[in-house]
Order: C-alpha cells, then structure tokens, then sequence
C-alpha cells in the first residue's frame, strides 16, 4: 500500500510541476509597430508600408502577419456601413525575426485602395 502511495504522490507531484512550468514559461511575443504607413512608389505601382519591431533581445520563428483594413462606405440608402478587407501582403510570413519586418501593402487592381487618390489614402 505504502508503494502505491508512493507511486500516486510522484505522479502527482511531476502533474502539477510540469502544468505550472507550462503555464510560466511560455514566451510571449512584444512587438512595436512604427507610428506612420508610408505610401510610395513600388514595383510600377504604389505601396503602403510600415515597420513592426520585434521588441525582445530573442529571435522569433516564423513569424506570420495579417492585415485587416476597415473602411466607413456609405450603402445606397445613405447609412454607413462597416466593411473589412483583408489585404494581400507582400511577404505574409518569414524564417525569422531578429529585428524589423517592413510590411507591404501593394495597391494594385485588387486592392481596396485602388479606388482612391493618393490625397484620399494619406487623409
């Protein structure tokens, strides 16, 4: 009996210390993202860009990234209408992440921003 209980009380034991190392221990991503998006000329078209940081002095791997533009359209009725995008990026994932990433945005046919001037994209 006593063996049993020793058996239960290791079992036990090695439980709840691997649940508490999983729970404490897994890292977390600290990202920065730049303060401005940069529209400028890319591959015979144009191109929203900006910058995101890998915060920690550790390397991330394979790192993915998406992108949701949401847009006020107005509807035929004249009301307001939330609409999302999900927009194409030039490169969704890479290998690794030491420092930057520079996300790309290109604005061809396909891309919602297709139908607005450059003054209207930088309002």
């Amino acid at each position: 009996m006593s063996s049993l209980e020793a058996l239960i009380g290791l079992l036990l034991f090695s439980f709840i210390t691997g649940l508490l190392y999983g729970r404490f221990s897994k890292p977390k991503a600290s990202i920065k993202f730049s303060d401005s998006i940069i529209l400028r000329d890319f591959n015979l078209t144009k191109a929203l860009m900006f910058k995101l940081v890998n915060n920690r002095k550790s390397i991330m791997v394979k790192p993915k990234v998406s992108v949701t533009l949401s847009l006020s359209e107005a509807n035929n009725k004249g009301a307001f209408v939330n609409t999302f995008y999900a927009l194409k990026l030039e490169h969704q994932s890479i290998t690794y992440l030491p420092t930057t990433w520079t996300i790309v945005h290109e604005i061809d046919d396909e891309s919602p921003f297709f139908k607005f001037s450059k003054e209207d994209i930088n309002k």
